[in-house]
């Protein structure tokens, strides 16, 4: 009988021996698998203890994902919005550099310096109407439509809501009064004192009385503002003599103040014509003691400035006569410049840091020369009526003092004064708080017809043009928008065309565009100036557009922070996958080299189980 051996449980292939070649053979295909896919295991489970490791770094990558795709979306709208704003600088710039008295070239009833800002104006709109894909950036919370109407909807209105060219008009009409004399009574005389009131005890429009002084309290007895409405008195007594003063102090309705100087004389009041050049605005910092060669005046040797046909030339070395050295000051050469024939007067303002000339009585001013150049005054002024109030001293005939007839005659300069005021000051300040009547919020109105006798302001939101259309809540214009940027930071990015620094720069800039002048061109040209005067400050560098550059230094900031966070997160994100690979990743080489051994030990065991499998006790014997 022929015995033979056979693969079974009990044989010589046993189960543990089957099942170690369905390991190494399950083995195989797990390597194969992770040398074609890059990865230790197709899932979590695979990765043993390093899969809470893996789950962790992976979360806080798909944080930083989110992080950079809002980061992505902040410096798109930042750096839209910084070039906004910047184009408002630049306009505010732009229009500054077009802010000269003496360039009073009239187009109608506008300058061309106004016809340039108007132009201006409607860029500034289609700056702050910027949007990404349809999301404004000037509407704070309201991203959804363009936040400021257009630039002709703002000036002309729209049908049943007016415009800012009708509210300044409107405004411009209460504040003169029906008699143009700025809601101020005219000014009386009873026996030797002089009354001078307000025309209503409330009243939201004109001048506003306020304290009178002389400098001969032995000559004039005054009385400041007091009671309802308001009076000033003025009581001639004892002895005036030519050259004494008085002053009569007005508030605006722009908040401004003026001064209206009466000085007696022996003669009757006559216009006194002068010439004034006024240079354009030094830098900041610029002062009477700031020396000729400092950078920010420039003068160097060789520079020249005549005026009326005198020459003063600047030297490096000692000046010798009609020279002034590079290293004198402002306050020198404002000093030398008097000493000049046909000049009166020259100072710098320290107020706009404008050089201000003024010829003597009945003078032309001729400027030429590259200091003129510097300073900005060259040219040819014409000389104009002063602002020069002056009453004549009336006498008895006994060579006495007229004491009742002199307060007539104050009385008569005093309202002459007044009126003059009204028609250039006045005029230009309620232009100015027209257009703060028409951009507040809200809008306020004359608030009856017709607008000479009106004393209130109303609520002008039913009919009046709405300029600013987004979103206008309580809180931070930059809490509007809010993007997170890491896990404990967020970019705070939002705006309004509202805001303040925004605002008022439009305020001034449609005040200027808006003011309609007088045909005239003696008192055309002075309400222009009186309406630079005002509007000037709004876009100066240390003025409104210091507030306007600060909403851009805002935004800026936000753009660097965010910046900065987004270089952050490439460093981490980098790390972070460096720490995925090494728990998730594997060594190529290793594999390859496990898989080699493995193959020839699962191909061994093959061979081995082929040559066994063929075995007989009769072949083995």
């Amino acid at each position: 009988m022929i015995m033979s051996s056979s693969i079974n449980g009990t044989g010589i292939f046993n189960a543990s021996y089957s099942r170690a070649l369905t390991q190494m053979r399950a083995r195989l295909d797990s390597l194969s698998l992770q040398l074609a896919t890059g990865q230790k295991s197709q899932d979590y489970a695979g990765l043993g203890n390093d899969r809470t490791i893996a789950l962790s770094v992976r979360g806080k990558l798909s944080a930083v994902d989110s992080y950079q795709s809002n980061l992505t979306q902040v410096s798109l709208r930042t750096n839209l919005m910084m070039t906004s704003l910047t184009g408002l600088v630049d306009i505010a710039a732009d229009t500054r550099g077009d802010l000269d008295p003496n360039n009073y070239l009239l187009a109608g009833s506008k300058t061309l310096a106004q016809s340039a800002a108007r132009t201006r104006f409607d860029t500034a709109v289609e700056a702050l109407n910027v949007d990404v894909a349809g999301v404004y950036l000037f509407g704070g919370r309201d991203v959804d439509s363009r936040p400021v109407a257009s630039a002709s909807e703002i000036f002309d209105g729209t049908v049943g809501r007016d415009g800012l060219l009708t509210v300044i008009q409107q405004r411009r009409a209460a504040d003169l009064g029906a008699d143009g004399r700025g809601r101020l009574t005219q000014a009386t005389a009873a026996g030797a004192t002089v009354t001078l009131a307000e025309s209503a005890a409330v009243n939201a429009f004109g001048f506003k009385l306020g304290a009178v002084s002389t400098n001969q309290p032995g000559a004039f007895g005054v009385t400041s503002a007091s009671g309802s409405p308001p009076q000033i008195t003025v009581q001639v007594m004892g002895t005036p003599k030519p050259g004494d003063v008085v002053r009569v102090a007005l508030t605006l309705p722009d908040g401004s103040t003026e001064e209206i100087k009466l000085t007696a004389s022996n003669n009757p009041p006559a216009p006194e014509l002068v010439a004034q050049a006024n240079g354009s605005q030094l830098p900041v910092g610029t002062l009477g003691t700031t020396a000729l060669n400092d950078p920010m005046v420039g003068l160097v040797a060789g520079d020249t400035l005549t005026i009326n046909g005198q020459t003063i030339s600047v030297v490096a070395g000692v000046p010798g006569a009609g020279q002034i050295s590079t290293t004198a000051t402002v306050d020198d050469l404002m000093t030398q410049i008097e000493g000049l024939t046909g000049v009166a007067n020259a100072e710098l303002d320290p107020a706009t840091r404008q050089v201000r000339i003024t010829s003597t009585n009945g003078t032309d001013l001729a400027i030429t020369g590259t200091v003129g150049a510097k300073l900005g005054i060259n040219g040819t002024v014409k000389a104009e009526e002063l602002e020069k109030h002056t009453f004549q001293i009336a006498y008895t005939g006994a060579g006495t003092v007229d004491l009742n007839a002199t307060a007539q005659n104050f009385a008569s300069a005093l309202d002459g004064a007044v009126k003059k005021q009204a028609t250039t000051s006045l005029a230009a300040a309620s232009s100015v708080q027209g257009s703060r009547d028409f951009f507040g919020e809200p809008p306020q109105r004359v608030g009856s017809m017709p607008p000479e006798t009106a004393t209130t302001l109303v609520d002008g939101t039913a009919t009046t043009v709405d300029w600013y259309k987004g979103e206008s809540g309580a809180g931070s214009a930059r809490l509007t928008q809010v993007a997170r940027i890491d896990s404990t930071l967020t970019a705070n990015y939002g705006a309004r065309a509202n805001e303040d620094g925004i605002r008022e720069f439009m305020e001034n800039l449609g005040a200027f565009a808006a003011m309609e002048l007088d045909s005239n061109s003696t008192l055309g040209k002075k309400q222009y100036g009186e309406l630079i005067e005002r509007t000037r400050p709004a876009m100066a560098e240390d003025g409104g557009a210091a507030s306007l550059r600060a909403v851009a230094t805002d935004i800026t900031q936000v753009a660097a922070f965010s910046q900065a966070a987004g270089e952050r997160h490439k460093t981490q994100k980098a790390t972070l996958e460096t720490m995925l690979a090494n728990v998730e990743g594997i060594s190529k080489e290793e594999v390859a080299a496990n898989i080699l051994a493995l193959q020839t030990n699962l191909q061994a065991s093959y061979q081995t189980t082929a040559i066994i499998s063929q075995l007989s006790l009769v072949n083995f014997l």
